[in-house]
């Protein structure tokens, strides 16, 4: 009988941890998950660890693992523990809903023990249903696409006689973008606690090292990342704080000052803004690369309302999980 045994990141013996990254490769057979980044993964959160629902057979063999990854998040200026899930993989013999359902409701109840007042998810196309209408997820809504393309032959195979044009085109939008000028700073219903989120967020290691790029003037602070995306040269923006239409386009200028030498092929941004910038350009929602699912579970009611699950309350980019 297969039984599934909750923990934290601290409690996994060295054995759980190695059978977990093992399944991992059988399941993700693109991706690499060692030993080390799934530690560093998993135990650099605020609380010092994550929350595993570890599935095994009558051998005591892993077949099964779902993870919740805690931060503080603050909803009408009260510190909260939030949580999001991932890294859910299954053996294939054993993956049906009922097996899927019980690791996700039994990681829950745990992570409502340890205080847990709100879950959030970002699923794909394949498991917004199944969260929708097996786990009753409810919509919060979809990020939004902001993007600047840089060498458009890159990007739409075919231009590459264009490149030249994009480069100009996109430095002087940017040029342009000085005259932003409004200093309004958004502060959401809800957001991430920034000092911890920053402190935990981007932390690397030589095992799991994403080569974060840092904007910092004053008390300005953006995050970016550059990376292969769909074969184009992405410096996705993750982070701005304080969030304020300037800042954006301030960071986003910046950014590409710093990724000149580096032949960037576009900018993006993921997420919701209650501003337009003047830097990067809304991608409307029928040509966007990738939807990105925004959904949520109220654990308690009596410190969470109805407004968390309108996305104009939020303040939620790809940084909020770890994709990017």
């Amino acid at each position: 009988m297969n039984q599934i045994f909750l923990k934290k990141t601290n409690e996994l013996t060295k054995d759980e941890v190695r059978q977990i990254c093992i399944l991992f490769h059988e399941v993700f057979p693109k991706h690499v998950m060692t030993v080390e980044s799934f530690l560093h993964r998993y135990v650099r959160t605020p609380f010092g660890y994550s929350i595993h629902a570890l599935l095994k057979d009558e051998n005591d063999n892993i077949i099964g693992n779902h993870n919740l990854v805690p931060y503080y998040y603050v909803f009408n200026e009260k510190q909260l523990m939030f949580a999001y899930g991932g890294g859910t993989m299954i053996k294939k013999e054993y993956r049906n809903f009922f097996t899927y359902e019980r690791l996700v409701r039994q990681s829950q109840s745990f992570a409502v023990n340890e205080g847990c007042s709100f879950l959030m998810g970002f699923p794909n196309e394949n498991s917004y249903p199944i969260q929708k209408k097996g786990l009753k997820r409810r919509d919060i809504g979809n990020l939004s696409t902001y993007m600047l393309p840089i060498r458009v032959g890159n990007i739409k195979k075919g231009l590459s006689c264009l490149n030249f044009l994009s480069v100009f085109a996109a430095n002087i939008w940017l040029a342009l973008s000085v005259f932003s000028a409004s200093t309004k700073v958004f502060q959401s219903l809800v957001h991430k606690e920034y000092t911890s989120f920053r402190k935990y967020r981007y932390i690397e290691s030589d095992s799991n090292k994403k080569e974060y790029r840092f904007v910092e003037k004053g008390d300005i602070y953006g995050v970016y990342r550059i990376m292969d995306y769909e074969k184009v040269k992405t410096a996705f923006l993750l982070d701005v704080y304080p969030l304020s239409k300037k800042n954006f386009d301030y960071v986003v200028r910046t950014m590409c000052k710093q990724s000149k030498d580096l032949h960037i092929d576009a900018v993006m941004y993921v997420g919701h803004l209650p501003f337009t910038p003047m830097t990067l350009i809304k991608v409307p929602e029928k040509l966007e690369p990738k939807k990105f699912h925004f959904v949520g579970t109220i654990f308690d009611h009596d410190l969470i309302d109805e407004r968390i699950f309108d996305i104009k309350n939020w303040e939620v980019s790809l940084a909020d999980y770890d994709l990017v």
